[in-house]
């Protein structure tokens, strides 16, 4: 079953109700009412536009719109009492055929996992990329570790955050919702796994359906987190080297920091075009994970079942 911490919809304006107008943001012209438009931040990230000339509405909420089970994410299982807690809020209700009409224009496909050692799976992450030009890895000040694909297309761009779910709760924008509906300690030891789907293309993609409904998307059987950590990570075997091959590898190795963005960016500069890069950058890779061994207490094929 597929989860998501964010979900951005777009439903027929005449299926929400509204129930006290003065809370909203009136965009008026020529004297006539075209929108209405609402945001709040605290306690969880909510999103409303009715737009009248176009006769639909955006409702955009997070995760946290579940309150104590925030832990649940939004689901099949749990996507009536999202809508059940805003129309709580007092403003604004819901027909039921808003589920039926909702249509996914973009959502943050998530997982939470437990990971012994997220550093270690870091760490490793980031020494096995298949393809450091197709790929980009990024670890922020934060610990957070960003993988994107690089491509033109819409349909195939993918962006995946991997942070300590733990840590992130921990922060002060964050502790008084876990105050609030007793999840401290909720996500310790958790991995948090998400992918920012931006349009309705790469949703269709990512989550094998055939069109953006909100019925369709949330009954997908897909394993979207999996499919791409399996596409972005090189998990061949190590290769046995000579004694001399190993010396000069470890010479690369150590002129490039220990960066296997580095050692490739070097290998494509003095490789004659038409070289298979992935064989030549294998050896290196394998270097690299006895090189971290000591201190990888890391199971690939474990996390990946997690995310299946």
């Amino acid at each position: 079953m597929v989860k998501f911490d964010r979900l951005k919809l777009r439903v027929d304006v005449d299926s929400v109700i509204v129930k006290n107008e003065e809370i909203f943001q009136h965009i008026v012209e020529n004297g006539k009412l075209c929108e209405l438009r609402y945001h709040q931040s605290s306690p969880f990230q909510l999103g409303l536009k009715l737009d009248y000339l176009k006769n639909e509405a955006i409702i955009e909420f997070s995760g946290k719109v579940l309150g104590k089970d925030y832990p649940q994410l939004i689901s099949s299982v749990t996507i009536m009492e999202c809508f059940e807690h805003i129309a709580q809020l007092g403003f604004c209700e819901f027909e039921m055929s808003c589920l039926e009409s909702a249509m996914v224009l973009s959502c943050d496909v998530t997982n939470d996992v437990e990971v012994s050692d997220i550093n270690a799976m870091t760490k490793y992450i980031r020494g096995h990329l298949k393809n450091y030009t197709q790929f980009t890895c990024s670890l922020l000040k934060n610990g957070n570790l960003i993988i994107e694909k690089n491509v033109t297309s819409t349909k195939c761009k993918r962006r995946m955050v991997i942070y300590d779910k733990s840590n992130e709760m921990l922060m002060s924008s964050n502790m008084r919702f876990a105050e609030q509906y007793d999840l401290l300690g909720a996500f310790d030891g958790k991995c948090r796994f998400e992918m920012n789907l931006r349009n309705m293309e790469a949703i269709r993609s990512a989550l094998g359906v055939t069109d953006n409904s909100l019925r369709s998307v949330l009954s997908s059987d897909s394993t979207p987190l999996k499919d791409f950590l399996q596409d972005v990570l090189s998990v061949e075997p190590p290769v046995k080297c000579s004694d001399w091959k190993e010396y000069v590898r470890t010479l690369v190795l150590r002129d490039c920091n220990f960066d296997l963005a580095q050692v490739e960016a070097k290998v494509r500069s003095l490789y004659k075009q038409g070289t298979f890069i992935t064989g030549v950058m294998k050896p290196y890779r394998a270097m690299m994970e006895e090189h971290y061994c000591a201190d990888l207490v890391f199971s690939l094929s474990d996390l990946l079942s997690k995310l299946s």
